[in-house]
């Protein structure tokens, strides 16, 4: 790894690692604020843009109970590209039960540093839900996804820790 990448890492993991999400996102009347205190994604390539597999979640209420705890089906897909081919902006696709799902908008990469000639160190923010239905049905979400992705042959698998916080809809 270049020393300019080890730098853009170290900053960007400076300014959105964890600990980063000590309650700041603030929800409307009828919504409770929850902090992922445990996230992780498994997914794989099934083209350049678009990947399946698993997302996994535990979401604690700020007393420490936990309020939302499953795992369910995840798509990201790639949806713009810089000048160079790299992506830029992502969506996400989860969908728990029938009526626990969501989807993200415009999620930003915050930095792919170049592991091997196919794989990558990630992060990922995922600042807004276009939609959602059951507990994140009008819900906000500050969260961040870091891990590797690899396009490498015989190792076609990425994952991912999810840190930060949301506002559901309790019932």
């Amino acid at each position: 790894m270049n020393r300019q990448s080890t730098l853009l890492a170290s900053v960007a993991i400076a300014l959105f690692g964890q600990g980063a999400w000590a309650g700041g996102l603030a929800c409307k009347a009828g919504y409770t604020h929850v902090t992922i205190t445990e996230g992780t994604a498994a997914t794989v390539n099934v083209s350049e843009t678009k990947q399946v597999g698993q997302l996994c979640l535990t979401m604690e209420n700020d007393a420490g109970r936990v309020v939302f705890d499953d795992c369910g089906a995840l798509i990201g897909t790639v949806t713009e590209r810089d000048a160079l081919g790299n992506p830029t902006k992502l969506s996400h696709t989860a969908v728990f039960e029938l009526l626990e799902s969501f989807k993200t908008a415009n999620d930003t990469v915050l930095y792919a540093v170049p592991q091997s000639e196919c794989s990558f160190n990630v992060a990922e923010s995922m600042t807004r839900l276009k939609w959602g239905t059951g507990v994140f049905l009008g819900g906000k979400l500050n969260a961040e996804a870091t891990g590797m992705v690899s396009f490498c042959p015989g190792q076609n698998k990425n994952t991912f820790e999810i840190t930060g916080e949301a506002c559901l809809r309790l019932k």
